[in-house]
């Protein structure tokens, strides 16, 4: 009777539907991973952000997905707004970004996601900042200097 009982235990955990917050929770520690691909990307998303990741060239798709200096030091759901269909969630990153002589900056970022449900999974619709604070102890390159 235990063994049926634990058995029964492992099988509900194993089909445990994940909510909009949980999908993208695991989105985002997916985006922070270093071995993401856009087949990968392309199964979490649908929408808006599911063609722009399928559009994208081979150097764009790399360019997005490059992470290497990056490190998640926390994640926050701020706000969630849900019907059955459609989860807006409000979030804050905050995450450091180094170069090859240690810690350069710390940056918090505002997002709002849209999260829509598609064939009874929630999958990540749209993405978009609201506010970007970086705090820095030395100059930002910015890619425009001389």
């Amino acid at each position: 009777m235990r063994y049926i009982l634990v058995l029964l235990l492992l099988l509900s955990s194993c089909t445990k539907k994940e909510s909009a917050e949980d999908v993208l929770s695991d989105f985002i520690k997916y985006r922070f991973n270093k071995n993401q691909s856009r087949e990968m990307l392309l199964e979490r998303t649908t929408g808006a952000l599911f063609q722009k990741i399928r559009e994208m060239d081979e150097e764009t798709l790399t360019q997005f997905v490059y992470n290497d200096d990056l490190k998640l030091r926390k994640y926050k759901v701020n706000l969630s707004r849900c019907s059955d269909e459609t989860c807006f969630i409000t979030y804050t990153l905050a995450y450091d970004q180094s170069d090859e002589k240690g810690r350069a900056y710390e940056t918090v970022i505002k997002k709002i996601a849209e999260v829509q449900k598609e064939d009874e999974m929630w999958k990540i619709s749209d993405v978009s900042n609201v506010k970007t604070y970086i705090d820095s102890k030395r100059p930002i390159n910015t890619g425009n200097q001389k």
